[in-house]
């Protein structure tokens, strides 16, 4: 869009200040640099972003910040430019080392790049250094031994079972078991029961010490509650925002540690999270376009913008800083090893439905409504009809 002399370009992200305020800042840094250009950015829930239809998400902007298991219906809908030539155009910015962990493999689909990673996060523990000392548990056995110790002394555990995080946590402990949601390169869902009943029956032991408000929050909900009460010392699994380890959350800044599988290397297999942009086909205008995707993948304004903006980066020099990491509590140190062993979920088109909807019946069975046998054969239908051919519509 021309406005004043001047092109517009807008994009949507999710509304949490990780997301908006670093791009908001990229945006002015970059106006600095190109005054025809102008960057706008609009925010959506986080439930928008996990969830909302993406063919009525990119209507009227340029860009928008999604997450991989839309992939395939991405490609499958043409909504979305592949960005191989955009990013092959800045120095290693198609190269997998230069993105924490496999954030850039998560964007890969069919051979062709469909996001330009600007988020990197996994599922990892929080928790309270007030409240609980180090060392953190680093498996399941010491999880559960912690969670009856907090217990006597009148804390609980955290989990953001709500929405579909709780089938993303079972799906955590699946992956570290051994049991993939997909094999090799093949990326068809392959959905194990048995991993998924024995996930299940963890997660509901753990959940007798956890909060009772778990099932009404998600990731974002978790750590809000974590910084505003101070009867919630720990989390073994959620998607982590190292904004909540900044000096002004105070006395209950948090503190992060590693995932806590059941299985060696206990770290290995939680869900990658993150986020990519996404150039759409409504784009009008595809060069200047291209260009600020440029300027957000650089190493450097991925430090020295998202880093410092509340911003958690996608770029492996990021994550290797000291600096930022200790401006974040010491969350790249202590999650950097579980997102290097991060698992990639499936990402044909219509996976995401199959997500939502399993997370709909996990939430059922921790909440108590269901039984783990019921959960575990409902679930189990869901992949069926998904492995047979269910087709997002986006």
């Amino acid at each position: 869009m021309i406005n004043a002399g001047r092109t517009v370009l807008r994009g949507l992200t999710w509304g949490h200040r990780r997301a908006i305020n670093p791009l908001r800042a990229s945006a002015s840094a970059y106006a600095r640099e190109n005054p025809s250009i102008a960057v706008e950015w609009d925010v959506r829930s986080l439930e928008a972003f996990e969830h909302q239809a993406l063919r009525d998400a990119v209507v009227g902007y340029d860009y928008v910040v999604f997450d991989h298991p839309f992939i395939g219906t991405i490609a499958q809908a043409g909504i979305f430019a592949p960005l191989d030539d955009i990013l092959g155009a800045v120095p290693n910015g198609a190269s997998a080392e230069q993105y924490a962990g496999p954030s850039l493999d998560t964007y890969r689909w069919k051979g062709k790049l469909w996001g330009a990673p600007v988020d990197a996060a996994t599922m990892h523990a929080i928790g309270r250094p007030d409240l609980l000392a180090f060392p953190w548990p680093t498996k399941w056995d010491e999880v559960m031994s912690l969670a009856a110790d907090l217990r006597r002394k009148g804390l609980w555990i955290g989990l953001a079972n709500g929405d579909h995080h709780g089938f993303l946590f079972a799906g955590s402990l699946m992956y570290n078991a051994g049991a993939p949601w997909h094999r090799g390169d093949d990326p068809a869902l392959d959905f194990n029961d048995a991993a998924f009943e024995a996930a299940l029956e963890r997660l509901m032991a753990l959940r007798q010490f956890a909060h009772p408000d778990c099932e009404k929050w998600n990731s974002i909900r978790l750590h809000d509650a974590m910084t505003q009460v101070d009867d919630i010392a720990y989390c073994p699994g959620t998607y982590g925002y190292a904004t909540y380890g900044e000096a002004d959350f105070g006395a209950r800044r948090l503190g992060f540690g590693p995932f806590p599988g059941t299985n060696s290397p206990f770290c290995a297999g939680t869900l990658i999270g993150g986020a990519a942009v996404g150039l759409t086909s409504h784009s009008t205008n595809v060069p200047a376009a291209s260009a600020y995707l440029r300027h957000l993948i650089d190493p450097r304004v991925q430090i020295e913008i998202f880093g410092m903006n509340h911003g958690q980066p996608a770029s492996a020099a990021a994550w290797e800083d000291k600096v930022l990491d200790a401006r974040f509590n010491g969350y790249y140190a202590a999650v950097g090893p579980t997102l290097r062993a991060a698992g990639v979920r499936p990402r044909f088109a219509g996976f995401g439905l199959f997500e939502r909807a399993a997370g709909k019946v996990t939430v059922r069975c921790t909440a108590g409504e269901i039984s783990i046998r019921e959960t575990v054969h409902q679930v189990s239908e869901l992949a069926e009809k998904a492995i047979v051919g269910m087709t997002a519509t986006v």
